[in-house]
């Protein structure tokens, strides 16, 4: 609405009751037409003088169409419900939404899709109304833009941050994405935050987005546990090989006193003593005996009774 015509649209709202008031004080005498007149802007005053809180905001339609944005402090209406309404309130705090929220059609938390498999994700975003360190008529630029640019703002908000960071999932295995979520967000916060602009949206935090958790699937969690026990194989075997490289160098070399080292044997000697004596303390801790055969010795060469030492 034109603002000259919305002024005149006040200035008739507040004249018209007046002229009835003093078309009673002629008919019904002088005391009648002041009583009626001091009602009168008491019940106009009553009617429309209101405070908008701090950091809050109103935005007024005058029959219908927008008329301006109301921000903190008294203000004044005209006629309030019947000429002018408040089509939207809200305020100018900071706000915290989440994102990838949702049922999907199996009663499950809704995923979303890796290269390896889908999973649920759980993030926030802190945004708010009209831009930081703007001025008044900034704000109500911005406030007035939220209120009709789109009939849901705050769904389209999380559509947009959605729409830019599910491709972006799309591209990494759970694994990868989990470990690169800060980068994500890095990487696609300008491009959200642009968009948010046209509703008079704006981040309100650094970061803007935090991904708090990616879940694991079933499927997921099975093929990490198998890797894990992959892996602790693998690194029992590796700590066996060192063990016996080492065992074996502590046979080759001898230290001196001095500090030097020599060597005392070849490799294929050093192991054989560390064969036997592996064999020896696997029987010692057994407890069992061990029968030597050959058949060119004719039969028995030799039973070592490891335990002898127990019965003296």
């Amino acid at each position: 609405m034109r603002p000259e015509i919305a002024h005149a649209i006040e200035i008739v709202a507040v004249i018209i009751p007046i002229l009835i008031t003093l078309l009673i004080g002629v008919m019904f005498g002088s005391s009648m037409g002041v009583r009626a007149l001091v009602g009168w802007v008491g019940i106009y005053l009553a009617w429309n003088v209101g405070i908008v809180g701090q950091q809050e905001w109103q935005v007024i339609e005058r029959f219908g169409q927008f008329h301006e944005v109301k921000l903190h402090g008294f203000r004044f209406y005209c006629m309030l419900g019947l000429i002018d309404t408040i089509k939207m309130s809200g305020n100018l705090l900071e706000r915290k939404r989440v994102i990838f929220e949702g049922i999907s059609t199996n009663n499950k938390l809704r995923e979303i899709d890796f290269t390896n498999g889908s999973a649920p994700i759980e993030a926030y975003m802190w945004y708010k109304n009209g831009r930081e360190n703007g001025t008044n008529d900034e704000i109500k630029d911005d406030i007035a833009s939220y209120a009709y640019t789109n009939e849901d703002p705050e769904n389209r908000v999380v559509q947009i941050a959605e729409d830019r960071l599910r491709p972006k999932f799309q591209e990494m295995d759970i694994d990868t994405a989990s470990k690169n979520r800060a980068v994500i967000v890095n990487g696609v916060k300008d491009d959200i935050a642009r968009e948010l602009r046209p509703y008079g949206l704006y981040f309100s935090k650094e970061p803007p987005i935090v991904i708090t958790d990616i879940g694991l699937t079933d499927d997921a969690k099975k093929f990490r546990q198998e890797r894990l026990r992959g892996q602790t194989t693998a690194d029992g075997i590796a700590s066996e090989a060192d063990g016996y490289r080492r065992g074996i160098e502590s046979i080759m070399r001898r230290k001196n006193a001095d500090g030097t080292e020599e060597e005392v044997c070849d490799f294929e000697t050093a192991s054989k003593i560390w064969r036997e004596q592996q064999t020896r303390k696997m029987f010692e801790k057994t407890g069992s005996n061990i029968t030597i055969i050959s058949e060119s010795a004719g039969g028995v060469v030799k039973t070592f009774d490891i335990n002898t030492k127990k019965g003296g």
